[in-house]
């Protein structure tokens, strides 16, 4: 490669003569710098976002990771989501989670920090990849790398890896991978075995931070093959220190994860494949490979998930399956033949398949059945080959200038313009939509209205985001309609969805629609083995406001078996125990319940409640004080202790009490009503009379 010079005008030569293009210093450093603005530009509006989607599962609510930087040695030695759930998973991926942990530290659980940094990493990846291009096309011109950099950072593809704090692991595994790539080039030139070394420590982070980089064991040696004049010796040994370092990582993957199997617990739910077999299975895997290359081509409309089951098992049948198989063959077939004449379209292809292979679901199935994040790393190859391409239609060797004003080959000039001006509108626009969950959600869902996650995710979404924090009755209703019409949905399109069955059972509880509410729960028992105490108190809750409460009371002994200082379980069952009449029973579990949590004012409540049930007036009034004690704004609380004073017939006492409720809460018609019939125990009729009317609502 000749030395860079500092001519003003770009010479560039014809590949047939195999001359180095020559470009200025200046005009380097101005590629670099527009590449890396682009991208900061492009995913600037990602900086104000919230925690969206899976981010939950590895910062906002991981256990382990939200213990900052004492937990980095628990982070090396447990799997990838150890700190969200119990579930066995064959992930490994520590480096991106000792920065989440960094970054909850600094920021207390604020996401900004963390969207900064997926874009810096963002911007240091298209920076690097103007760089690695240069290197792979130095016989081309200066400006075909730089097209590549720029068709890379502009995709909209890569909006969910960037605008997703979870996805770190990708950028991590692309960005180190890059570095490995650079150092094996650089050993490629100059020999020196410790540039190879180098290149597999970048390899062995970028598989600390994902496993896809083990595609770089096979993609480093074919880059040295095609773009040096690297001997066999020289190649076998770059191949062997790779091996090396990745044996290490995979012994301490499999020290973790108790072994190198693939173990994760794989459902339907992720993964619409596991709906078929053989022949099938592997034709619907080919669909998807040709799904995603017209993704790169044409990416619209995207979406964060497809999993059950927006991509059904019949498209295993169609024509586009087979099309699919066809193109595959024809391209892996052209790369195999470019291989002896060193084609660096050969390269890209091989670049491509090589690091979409292990999420292909081909060779074994993984825990997703399609992913735009799955192309993150492969569309590296894709624009590469767009650039080469690129360089094969052009009719000569435009100077910058001229191609920009496009004096020639207009055509191809402006059709790279508008894909790059189109992909960069696209990629804004999408970003607006992991501004946060419901952002998100509302989005996707129409997208992939097939997607039961989706509906899933958004009827939850709508439930605990908004529907429950409503204070306006007439408001959360509706938002608990809209909840309950997303998750009916959800569990239409796969009717064993256990968790969806749970949340749409929590939304006709809130809702008071105690029958479909238990409808629900007993179909989430039926689809999955539930261990989670706070589960079976809903479920309780649902009986009990069905009036069932021998059912509701044996739900909430279910809770105490996987929860046995769940305070909250020995209040609800007391509290049915009273409805059933077991007071002596309701006594025990609420005296418990206090025990647990003495400033539970619910427990006090339901035990001033079950005093009153026995006739014992006194230590009813004891109970529903203290109960007003802990929550000064308890109104049934204050109603009911009025009650027990009228029992009593003390009925001044009795009216101050309820005057107490309605201070609280002017529209409690229940102590409107009790104000009005102690004023005609009174004798007062027209106070009587005032107060049943207000009661009444008239």
């Amino acid at each position: 490669m000749k030395k860079v010079t500092q001519a003003k005008t770009l010479k560039p030569a014809t590949q047939k003569t195999g001359r180095t293009v020559t470009v200025s210093p200046g005009s380097v450093r101005s590629l670099y710098f527009l590449t890396g603005l682009l991208a900061a530009l492009l995913y600037a509006n990602t900086l104000s976002h919230d925690f969206t989607v899976d981010d939950g599962t590895v910062m906002e609510n991981n256990t382990i990771v939200k213990k900052g930087i004492s937990a980095v040695p628990e982070i090396f030695s447990t799997r990838y989501r150890a700190g969200f759930w119990d579930r066995k998973e064959n992930m490994y991926r520590p480096l991106s989670l000792v920065m989440f942990a960094a970054e909850w530290q600094i920021t207390g659980g604020k996401p900004w920090l963390g969207h900064l940094v997926n874009v810096l990493m963002y911007v240091s990846i298209c920076v690097l990849l103007v760089h690695l291009f240069r290197k792979l096309l130095r016989k081309h011109h200066p400006l075909i790398p730089f097209l590549a950099a720029l068709l890379f950072t502009v995709h909209p593809l890569h909006t969910e890896v960037v605008a997703n704090i979870k996805s770190r692991d990708e950028i991590l595994c692309l960005l180190f991978s890059v570095f490995g790539m650079l150092s094996a080039l650089k050993y490629a030139e100059t020999k020196k075995i410790l540039m190879m070394i180098l290149s597999a420590l970048f390899i062995f982070i970028a598989l600390l931070s994902k496993e896809n980089a083990i595609a770089m064991v096979a993609v480093i040696p074919l880059m040295i093959w095609f773009f040096s004049d690297t001997g066999f010796k020289q190649l076998g040994l770059s191949v062997a220190i790779l091996l090396v370092l990745s044996g290490v990582y995979f012994l301490i993957r499999s020290a973790v994860l108790s072994g190198l199997g693939n173990q994760a617990e794989l459902q339907l739910i992720n993964n619409s494949m596991l709906g078929a077999e053989g022949f099938a299975r592997f034709m619907m895997a080919c669909y998807l490979i040709g799904k995603y290359l017209l993704m790169l081509v044409v990416p619209y409309p995207l979406s964060f998930d497809y999993s059950y089951n927006q991509i059904s098992t019949e498209v295993a049948g169609s024509p586009l399956a087979w099309l699919s198989l066809l193109v595959s063959l024809v391209l892996v077939g052209y790369a195999v033949a470019g291989v002896r004449k060193k084609n660096p379209l050969s390269f890209a292809i091989f670049f491509f398949f090589g690091t979409l292979a292990l999420v292909s679901n081909i060779f074994f199935l993984i825990e997703a059945t399609f992913a735009e994040r799955f192309l993150f790393m492969p569309s590296v190859g894709f624009a590469f080959a767009a650039a080469i391409l690129l360089s094969k239609v052009m009719k000569g060797n435009p100077s910058v200038k001229q191609f920009f004003s496009l004096k020639s080959n207009t055509a191809w000039a402006v059709l790279t313009l508008v894909v790059l001006v189109l992909f960069s509108f696209k990629t804004i626009s999408r970003n607006s939509d992991w501004k946060n969950n419901l952002a998100l959600l509302e989005a996707d869902v129409k997208t992939c209205p097939k997607s039961a996650r989706i509906r899933y995710a958004y009827g939850s979404a709508i439930l605990f985001e908004r529907a429950i924090p409503e204070k306006n009755e007439n408001k959360k209703n509706q938002l608990l309609d809209e909840a309950i019409a997303q998750l009916t949905k959800g569990v239409s399109i796969l009717n064993t969805y256990a968790d969806a069955y749970y949340h749409l059972g929590l939304a006709y509880k809130a809702r008071g629609n105690y029958p479909n509410a238990i409808h629900a729960f007993e179909s989430a028992k039926r689809s999955k083995t539930w261990t989670n105490a706070d589960f079976y108190i809903a479920s309780g809750l649902s009986y009990g406001g069905a009036s069932r409460y021998s059912e509701a009371i044996a739900d909430f002994k279910k809770a105490l078996e996987y929860n046995p200082q769940s305070y909250e379980a020995y209040n609800n069952a007391g509290m049915y125990f009273n409805e059933a009449s077991m007071t002596d029973s309701a006594l025990v579990y609420l005296n418990k319940s206090v025990s647990l949590q003495p400033d539970f004012a619910s427990a006090y409540y339901n035990l001033g409640n079950t005093y009153a049930k026995r006739g014992n007036f006194n230590e009813a009034i004891s109970n529903y004080e203290k109960a007003i004690a802990i929550d000064s704004l308890y109104e049934d609380a204050y109603n009911n202790t009025g009650n027990s004073y009228a029992a009593m017939k003390n009925y001044d006492k009795a009216l101050d009490y309820y005057k107490k409720a309605v201070k609280i809460n002017p529209a409690n018609s229940k102590a409107l009503n009790n104000i009005g019939v102690t004023y005609f125990m009174l004798g007062d009729t027209v106070n009587a009379k005032k107060y049943l009317h207000q009661g009444s609502g008239q």
